[in-house]
């Protein structure tokens, strides 16, 4: 099957190459697949001959490298040598270093593993690195080895077994004691790794055995097992283990973990520092919470004793709760590096709230310069109309050249006509990675010549290209786009807008949780969806196809937009977060639309609603349409729970 799909492949691009070129690239491109083809089945003679003939052609590498990975133990080392600093930051030729680094590492070959090793992100030859160094030590291994080992082993989840030997030597050290295990045993606690801790609890004695235990117990039933362990004697564990408990408690519910924590710090001597951590915790627990008490113990937290987070939470809970004088002070404290366009606006309208116009005026004067959220949001405030002027990416026609002709983008662009995106993706990206910012514009602007959109929007922003509005905001798709959006009775920029948030036009978007394509469905939603079209899909490609995905996503679009009564804002939040969730965020009394967004607990969907908000005021302008600003599409108020219950469909 998969053969099939690459030949059809390979005629589609055929199709398409311009006729002056396309008989040699088109040969070579039919070769390239054949002598893959070859190779899997095993027949040399033909994978060689066929190479041979292919050594001008951008993927050339690719089948070289398939080769001598597989026959690394015959091949002269000075050819592996050859090829890895031809390609040396190129996806083969890293690839055929780390896959002889753990040849070498299986032989012990120590000396040539430091020979061959470069910086990796691999923990297994990170590993491996130390235990060369450790092995072809002449003395004793110096403290920098050691801390080396060390740091390897203050990880609070499982190391892969490359890292064996480097904990063997830590272990035989005079570095490892009980504090050190124990020290990675609260790391595994932290993230949640029981497996870890109880694996290290081995290693220590049989009471240290039974309090790591109870510690495992406290994280699965906090509340209960946090009235168990208030009856121990005051000992520093158990003081450990109640703090962690109190935090763990305060994640699902607040309340009752502040009023645990009042009950256990008079009984117990917890540090400054746990005290502190607690408190801080709680609070903003509670504030993610929407708990009425919120502000209060937010307030009440030292100054000392605050950290980013804290602050964040307490301007957050500030502008929910309406209290503009406590938001003035708060936003006005805040540490330089902390001080955002967020901060900003709201630090405006706490002063345009308490008739200090004059200086909120100043503060929305330069937000409303910038094409974002908090920009088109000031803008709002002075009743102006949104200025939006695109800055082009200057376009060096020398150097755009230059990184065409780079054999690191002939491949990728290669993999890309060839519809080998994943391919194409990690050429593209092991390419830009050390670009300067100039280099990055270019690249960026030969991707959108390509049409590979995401490739031109991610690598602008890698770049600080933030102004050129039409490299960023790309309109594929336009016809499906309006069309479907007309039928559904849907604002094609508020379909960009999700779109654009979603995948940043990504065909193949698959996230961690299982969301497909352009608008990045669920494959319940997608099903459910497509049940009510009387469309079923019978494939993930099916999903996948561009056209089908913006039906079904912009049918899901209508589908919640009619649930949450034609809110814009409220679809939005809940086409990420989910309807049920953003039920339960709506509030008891009505709140202005602006408060209610930057008090929305999860920062993904807060930052998730903001940007699909600001994207549709760009895309209006990018489909030539007026622009609708962002008072308008996200309400003056939002609607209270029981408002919204008795009217929904």
């Amino acid at each position: 099957m998969i053969k099939l799909i690459q030949y059809a492949v390979l005629l589609a691009v055929m199709l398409w190459i311009p006729a002056g070129h396309s008989t040699t690239l088109a040969k070579q491109r039919q070769q390239y697949f054949a002598a893959k083809d070859a190779y899997d089945a095993g027949n040399l003679a033909s994978y060689q001959r066929l190479t041979a003939g292919l050594k001008n052609y951008p993927l050339y590498p690719y089948l070289r490298y398939m080769y001598l990975r597989d026959h690394a133990d015959s091949v002269a080392e000075s050819e592996l040598q050859q090829f890895i600093d031809r390609y040396d930051d190129s996806p083969p030729g890293v690839r055929l270093r780390n896959h002889w680094l753990f040849d070498l590492a299986g032989a012990k070959r120590w000396s040539e593993y430091l020979q061959l090793f470069q910086e990796s992100e691999d923990p297994a030859l990170q590993c491996y690195q130390v235990l060369a160094r450790l092995n072809t030590a002449t003395a004793t291994p110096t403290a920098e080895l050691l801390d080396e080992a060390e740091a390897l082993w203050r990880v609070g989840h499982f190391q892969p077994p490359a890292c064996d030997g480097v904990f063997d030597y830590l272990n035989n050290s005079h570095r490892m004691n009980s504090e050190l295990i124990w020290a990675r045993v609260r790391l595994a606690m932290e993230e949640g790794e029981l497996q870890l801790a109880d694996h290290l609890a081995y290693r220590l004695s049989a009471p240290e055995q039974r309090w790591i235990q109870r510690w495992g117990l406290v994280y699965h039933h906090p509340a209960t097992q946090l009235n168990s362990l208030a009856t121990n004697e005051d000992l520093p564990i158990v003081r450990e283990i109640l703090a962690f408990g109190a935090r763990r408690l305060a994640r699902s519910d607040a309340e009752a973990a502040h009023i645990r924590w009042q009950q256990l710090k008079s009984r117990f001597h917890f540090s400054v520092a746990q005290r502190a951590e607690v408190e801080r915790f709680i609070a903003i627990s509670a504030a993610r919470q929407r708990s009425p008490q919120a502000l209060q113990w937010l307030s009440e937290v030292k100054e000392s004793d605050t950290d980013a987070a804290t602050r964040e939470w307490r301007i957050r809970s500030a502008v929910l709760a309406g209290d503009w004088a406590l938001l003035e002070r708060w936003t006005q404290t805040l540490p330089k590096d902390e001080q955002t366009e967020s901060t900003q606006y709201w630090r405006a309208r706490a002063l345009e709230q308490q008739d200090g116009k004059t200086g909120a005026e100043l503060l929305y004067k330069t937000l409303a310069k910038e094409h974002s959220y908090y920009g088109f949001m000031a803008n709002d405030r002075l009743h102006q109309d949104y200025a939006l002027i695109s800055l082009p990416t200057p376009d060096d026609a020398v150097q755009f050249d230059k990184m065409a002709a780079r054999p690191s983008m002939q491949r990728a662009s290669e993999f890309y006509q060839l519809g080998l995106i994943p391919e194409a993706r990690r050429e593209w990206t092991s390419a830009t990675k050390k670009m300067n910012p100039d280099e990055l514009a270019q690249a960026a602007l030969l991707a959108k010549r390509w049409g590979w959109y995401e490739r031109a929007i991610i690598t602008a922003a890698k770049g600080g290209h933030w102004d050129d509005l039409e490299l960023r905001f790309p309109t594929p798709y336009r016809s499906q786009v309006v069309d479907t959006a007309r039928r559904q009775q849907l604002d094609a920029s508020w379909v960009y807008g999700v779109m654009r948030q979603e995948s940043a036009f990504m065909v193949d978007a698959k996230s961690s949780a299982g969301a497909l394509g352009l608008m990045q469905l669920m494959p319940a939603t997608a099903n459910d969806t497509a049940r009510l079209l009387d469309w079923p899909p019978r494939s993930t490609q099916e999903v996948l196809a561009p056209t089908n995905n913006i039906q079904l996503g912009s049918a899901y679009l209508r589908h919640i937009l009619d649930r949450f009564r034609g809110n814009q804002m409220l679809a939005t939040a809940a086409y990420n977060a989910g309807p049920g969730r953003v039920r339960q965020w709506l509030p008891s009394t009505v709140v202005p639309a602006d408060q209610w967004v930057e008090a929305i607990p999860f920062s993904e969907t807060r930052k998730y609603v903001q940007n699909v908000l600001s994207y549709s005021v760009i895309f209006d302008w990018r489909l030539k349409q007026p622009l609708q600003p962002l008072q308008r599409r996200m309400g003056k108020g939002v609607p209270t729970r029981n408002e919204l219950t008795k009217a929904a469909p």
